[in-house]
């Protein structure tokens, strides 16, 4: 471990209670709070480049969601986005592989579905982190203060969850990973719980809102573009369509519906009976039974699927899905009954977890048992029983509950539901010259009230499948405006609409590796993370494959030289879709924006959503450019003397047409030469 200077005395929020042992000081490099699979990511990024790492878990398991019955990969994205992500799933691929076989039907399920079991993602992952020595891992503890000094934070202190002893971390930089924000709250971060109201950034599914889902009848349907091969996204089989009246875009402090992923099975070797809850009412769950009219007035807190459908219409997901005939079992919600949750200490979630574990299985044990429920209904839910491998340690129920939002950084940037939309004008979303990685779901937010209209879901549901675009991630919505050596890739800057694409694990994991650069590139440059230049943090997550821009026609396995060249200024506005057309040749109209935007760059006048604009208007001309005239322009208008530096070898004697992809690499050759040193990231 590194030696630290003295620490400052702790603010009075941080002192150190007689009831409780402190242990010696431990010093790191980077101290990752929450042990989810970003935080992971994070961790194992940073020591394979040579970090010291502490990683910490409020609980004993390593893993999040992953571990706690999510059972997939959430992604409409199946091209290659960084390289733990993909490292993660074929890390579990290789499971099924190595116990099953590859021409067994749960390799099959994992590879085409992107599902496995729990107990597979927690191996896996706790792999991952015991391969690393340069990560100390610290399990059952949670943080009770923050020290800092100006803009940097100093250190923490944990407590643990379950004893009498204290530790003080310190560190270089520090990455707040958890589900909660515990780590950006406790360090006095701005944050925000709940939705905005539409008018506050214009987003038109903000607030208060009620809607129905459109589902679709032959499969996944949405978005039209990724049904008919326009855009490299699945489809999906629901979307948000009409939306009722009583939607009045009011703001609140609501939060979208939780509820345990509990692993159920169909196996009746290794199915255990679903146990009736203390406290258990049939009350809770009449609306089930009545039709939509009768319940419409009465606020029973369970999923308005149930309510509004007739209880002999649900389907059970079907186990063909899953390995080993599970099933993630979502349909549990508790809906506005996890409102307190984000702020409470953990004795209180603990209350309120208890409460949400009670109602979850009190609705199986309803399905189940019920003699007023459809007899057809209780008949397929009695197949259906806890996974005895699963959970063991547990009562073979999840250790974490699924946490669908909570806190919200209030960043230097907040990603709204505007920067997942096309923008007008052009084919893509807007770009963001700080991005660090993409979005590829579509925005949603589970339930997040009691309150419905006629034929309408509970107020808050929203899935827009037809809307949604990837989009860039601002480096800017991982930094507090007053801190800057502590980066939040988890609870990000975003409104509750916005981060609706955000919250997934594989886009969770792809933040988080970007933030572990940061933090390494920092600690080369001796800088705090706000500090570095973010185009050379954008050069260097491009050469370890993280990729920053989305595109149809290539991802991060793409081996062409032009790859890293085109995605940087995509981020700037050089492609007004999401084709990059690389091998098509370079029309001199095009080139003459390009030149005049990349002199704007250097001058410090980026306009990315104008010039991507500005290119989608132009009327593409039939002359074409060669490789050294367009240097040679490119040369006069940046002021250069010498452009020979500029031109790859093979393109130096060229007189063939020069290609999208290639004035890319010259562009992105010119502005490394002239640019000696990149700008930090702004403080606001």
């Amino acid at each position: 471990m590194n030696k630290c200077p003295p620490p400052p005395p702790p603010p009075a929020t941080a002192s150190v209670s007689t009831t409780f042992i402190m242990s010696s000081l431990s010093c790191f490099d980077l101290v990752v709070y929450g042990a989810t699979p970003g935080g992971i990511a994070c961790a194992v990024r940073a020591a394979r480049e040579g970090l010291t790492v502490s990683l910490v878990s409020v609980f004993p398991h390593l893993g999040g969601m992953l571990t706690s019955g999510l059972g997939l990969y959430d992604a409409n994205y199946t091209g290659e986005r960084a390289p733990l992500v993909t490292e993660v799933f074929q890390r579990i691929l290789a499971h099924y592989e190595a116990v099953d076989g590859r021409e067994s039907e749960n390799y099959r399920l994992c590879q085409t579905n992107q599902t496995f079991e729990p107990h597979v993602a927690e191996k896996v992952l706790t792999e991952m982190v015991a391969g690393e020595p340069r990560i100390s891992v610290f399990k059952g503890w949670q943080v009770t203060g923050v020290e800092t000094s100006g803009r940097t934070i100093t250190g923490i202190l944990i407590e643990e969850m379950h004893g009498k002893e204290r530790l003080r971390l310190q560190a270089r930089a520090f990455v707040d990973t958890s589900y909660e924000g515990d780590l950006l709250a406790a360090a006095g971060a701005p944050y925000r719980v709940g939705r905005e109201s539409r008018t506050e950034y214009g987003e038109p599914h903000a607030g208060r809102i009620f809607t129905r889902y459109d589902e679709s009848p032959d499969g996944p349907r949405y978005p039209y573009e990724a049904l008919h091969g326009f855009i490299k996204l699945k489809p999906f089989d629901l979307c948000t369509g009409r939306i009722f009246p009583g939607s009045t875009g009011e703001g609140d402090n609501a939060i979208q519906a939780y509820n345990f992923r509990i692993f159920l099975t169909r196996d009746p070797a290794n199915r255990a009976p679903i146990p009736k809850p203390e406290a258990y009412s049939r009350e809770n769950y009449l609306g089930l039974l009545q039709s939509e009219n009768e319940s419409l007035n009465i606020p029973y807190p369970v999923k308005s699927k149930w309510l509004v459908d007739d209880i002999r219409s649900f389907k059970f997901r079907n186990h063909r899905t899953m390995p080993n005939r599970k099933i993630s079992w979502n349909h549990g919600s508790f809906t506005g009954q996890n409102h307190e949750y984000p702020e409470a200490d953990w004795s209180k979630r603990r209350e309120i977890l208890e409460r949400h574990k009670r109602h979850e299985l009190g609705l199986l044990w309803f399905l189940q048992n019920d003699p007023d429920v459809p007899e057809e209904v209780r008949a397929r839910a009695c197949e259906l029983g806890l996974a005895r491998d699963e959970f063991t340690d547990n009562g073979n129920f999840p250790w974490e509950i699924y946490v669908r939002e909570a806190r919200r950084l209030c960043g230097r940037a907040v990603f709204t539901e505007l920067d997942a939309s096309l923008a007008a004008g052009i084919q893509r979303t807007p770009p963001h010259s700080d991005s660090i990685g993409i979005t590829d779901w579509m925005m949603d937010s589970h339930e997040c009230r009691t309150e419905r209209q006629p034929g309408s879901a509970y107020d808050g549901a929203i899935l827009l499948s037809e809307l949604s675009r990837p989009a860039h991630i601002p480096f800017r919505c991982l930094l507090p405006p007053d801190l800057d050596n502590l980066l939040v890739p988890v609870c990000l800057s975003a409104t509750h609409v916005g981060w609706g694409c955000i919250r997934l694990e594989p886009t969770w994991i792809h933040v988080s590796e970007s933030a572990a650069w940061a933090c390494v590139l920092a600690q080369r440059r001796q800088e705090m993370p706000a500090q570095i230049p973010v185009e050379e943090l954008q050069r260097l997550l491009l050469s370890r494959g993280v990729m920053i821009s989305f595109f149809n026609d290539f991802d991060m396995r793409h081996d062409a030289p032009w790859g890293e060249a085109v995605q940087f200024f995509a981020a700037r506005g050089f492609f007004p879709t999401y084709n990059a057309d690389a091998d098509q040749p370079l029309d001199e109209a095009s080139a003459v924006l390009w030149i005049q935007e990349l002199a704007g760059l250097l001058a410090g006048k980026s306009q990315p959503l104008t010039l991507a604009r500005q290119l989608a208007a132009v009327r593409a001309t039939a002359s074409k450019i060669d490789p050294l005239s367009f240097a040679t322009q490119l040369c006069e208008a940046l002021g250069a003397s010498a452009s020979a530096d500029w031109i790859p070898a093979e393109l130096a004697s060229s007189s063939k047409p020069l290609t999208r992809g290639d004035a890319c690499r010259i562009m992105y050759r010119a502005m490394n030469a002239q640019r000696s040193e990149c700008r930090a990231v702004p403080a606001s």
